[in-house]
């Protein structure tokens, strides 16, 4: 219809917009800001009329049809994930998701084993069993499909938040899920990429002992490295607060100069022990202790006889005896094995 064609009016509180004929074509609630059109209109976008209803705009979702051909029946409220494309349905196949392969949709209604049915991305599903929870609570991914209120523990399972519980009862209970949105709290093993893990990706500090399972079985260990860094100068046992565990083999080491050490007479004495006094480095003067970039051996040098073996945790000292130092300063590495 012509602009000009078209006429105006308020009633009621309204502005009310009519065709040539005196029709209503719209109106204007100017206080809730809103168009209302007649149940007989017909909205076009693009010249192209939209059929959708209020109610089906309100509730617009990511639902989608979907094929199950996994040999079996999936119930709703099974959490699925894309396995493939099925090509006389021209949807794509479902298969139940768990603790190894993440989910992406939740199935609305029951599909039986060749049929086709809806997913969605987010939904609420009422009817399920959330008696023993609180509204708020986190559900998780568990094996074939199922959820949880528990975060999977396992060192090769997948924790993945796929919905929040809504209301609470054991046979009418609620919950909303959102499997559409990847929240992956935590990988599998077997999901990290060969060769991934870089000492890049590492964060300093983050590979302590209590990271690292001492070797109960027939296998292959880990060798470990202490670095323990000394600047003390003053007579006396210096605890460095690096403890090796107990059981643990120190097989060698040495001591890396930084700074030269020296002292006024030529009387300071300098050893480092572990379960015992000077059983990592005997007293060594100064004067084998400078310049800067020294590299002195210890006494485990890799021989059962040089072995030296903790019987429970064991802070790595520095002993300085017969005089002060002037000057040094050095870094201890020792390399260890622990027995279990």
């Amino acid at each position: 219809m012509p602009a000009t064609r078209v006429q105006s009016r308020w009633n009621a509180g309204q502005l009310e917009f009519l065709d040539m004929n005196g029709n209503v074509i719209c109106t204007f609630n100017g206080t809730a800001r809103e168009f209302n059109f007649p149940a007989t209109g017909i909205l076009s976008i693009g010249g192209v009329p939209v059929t959708a209803t209020a109610a089906e705009l309100n509730t617009v979702s990511a639902a989608i049809s979907v094929r199950n051909a996994t040999g079996g029946p999936l119930t709703a409220g099974t959490l699925v994930y894309l396995s493939g494309y099925h090509a006389a349905s021209g949807d794509p196949t479902v298969a139940a998701a768990g603790l190894t392969a993440q989910a992406t949709h939740v199935l609305t209604e029951d599909i039986a084993d060749g049929a086709n049915g809806t997913a969605d991305e987010e939904v609420l599903i009422g009817g399920l069993n959330t008696g023993g929870t609180a509204i708020g609570d986190f559900v998780w991914l568990d094996a074939a499909g199922a959820f949880a209120f528990a975060v999977p523990t396992g060192a090769d399972e997948i924790a993945q938040l796929v919905g929040v519980v809504v209301t609470v009862d054991g046979v009418t209970g609620s919950i909303l899920f959102f499997p559409g949105y990847p929240i992956v709290q935590r990988v599998g093993t077997s999901q990290i990429q060969n060769n991934a893990i870089t000492e890049a990706k590492i964060v300093a500090g983050a590979v302590t002992e209590a990271r690292l399972a001492a070797p109960t079985t027939v296998g292959l260990g880990a060798m470990r490295v202490a670095r323990i860094p000394f600047t003390d100068l003053t007579v006396a046992t210096h605890a460095s607060g690096v403890e090796i565990p107990a059981n643990a083999l120190i097989v060698g080491g040495i001591f890396h100069v930084t700074t030269g050490y020296t002292d006024v007479a030529a009387a300071a004495l300098v050893s480092f022990q572990a379960e015992g006094a000077e059983d990592l480095l005997a007293d060594v003067g100064v004067a084998s202790l400078t310049p800067a970039n020294t590299l002195v051996d210890l006494i485990p040098v890799g021989t059962a006889a040089t072995t030296v073996r903790t019987s429970v945790a064991r802070d790595i000292s520095m002993r300085i005896a017969g005089a002060d130092c002037t000057a040094g300063a050095g870094v201890l590495y020792l390399y260890y094995v622990v027995t279990g």
